[in-house]
């Protein structure tokens, strides 16, 4: 396979070129040892509202979400710049710690373990199952990662194919995603060498013409549990289950699933299940 350079960094802008132009600013100074390209996917940003680096547009005025965006992204860098052995799909909203090197030591770790098919910097304050880095690990196997900053194998990428675009909300993604790397016999994994802070909520609510936060939450669990429902049966987290390792701490899917039970018929999370408490009960799941 004749590859165009090591690693792909893919970051999606709507609006926020501030947050954009400083995270490809980060990312100019990592990857040393690497080569790297960047590349910034306008996803119908207003013209005044474009990064200073971008390099791709594409028009999109009902805004069709961040794993759209990234897909548009993916299949842009392909037909326009070729292969590489890493692709780096990137939120704008994040915050990387300068040492170890982020892109060096995500692509060590990638390139020593054969069926490791996407690695995620751990992150701070974080909430997701198992998204917290741990001192004495390097890196550790999970069922699912959050979506924020995935680092993917060509290899697999070849063969397990991305993120399902149709995922107007973004949200659920990653779940369809990890069930078939797992059984076709990769894995995902977190590294805890590399530690990422995500500002968070900067897209939805943040400019006019996108929804407000509260809103996508409800949309994107609803959406995202009538997809998996319809597309693998109402016994998909059974399913998505048995492809699973002994050595992963917290099966997602059953956590998300049951979270998806709790919601009323418009995606909110009903009285007596709110999200606060939700969160209570995740924190005490991750401490144990």
């Amino acid at each position: 396979m004749q590859y165009q350079g090591d690693v792909a960094a893919i970051i999606v802008n709507r609006n926020r070129p501030d947050l954009t132009d400083s995270l490809v600013e980060q990312l100019q100074n990592f990857g040393k040892n690497q080569s790297k390209d960047i590349f910034v996917i306008e996803c119908g940003s207003d013209e005044d509202k474009q990064s200073k680096y971008a390099s791709f547009y594409y028009p999109d005025p009902e805004f069709r979400g961040k794993c759209y965006g990234h897909n548009r992204g993916l299949q842009y860098v392909l037909e326009e710049h070729g292969r590489y052995k890493y692709y780096w799909f990137l939120m704008n909203d994040l915050v990387f710690e300068s040492e170890p090197d982020p892109i060096d030591k995500l692509i060590e770790i990638l390139a020593a373990e054969p069926r490791m098919g996407i690695i995620s910097p751990t992150e701070r304050d974080s909430n997701y199952p198992s998204s917290r880095s741990q001192s004495g690990r390097r890196w550790h196997k999970v069922s699912t990662c959050d979506y924020l900053a995935l680092m993917m194998k060509d290899e697999c990428l070849r063969e397990v194919g991305f993120l399902n675009q149709d995922f107007l909300y973004s949200r659920g993604a990653i779940y369809e995603l990890s069930y078939k790397m797992y059984r076709d016999n990769w894995f995902i994994a977190y590294c805890d060498e590399v530690v990422m802070k995500h500002l968070g909520g900067t897209t939805y609510g943040a400019t006019a013409d996108t929804i407000s936060r509260e809103e996508y939450l409800k949309k994107a669990r609803l959406w995202a549990a009538n997809y998996f429902r319809n597309t693998y049966g109402e016994a998909w987290e059974e399913l998505f289950s048995k492809y699973l390792s002994e050595d992963i701490e917290i099966n997602t899917y059953k956590k998300i699933n049951k979270k998806w039970n709790s919601m009323d018929e418009t995606g909110a999370i009903k009285k007596g299940t709110s999200q606060k408490s939700f969160l209570k009960r995740l924190k005490s799941s991750l401490a144990k």
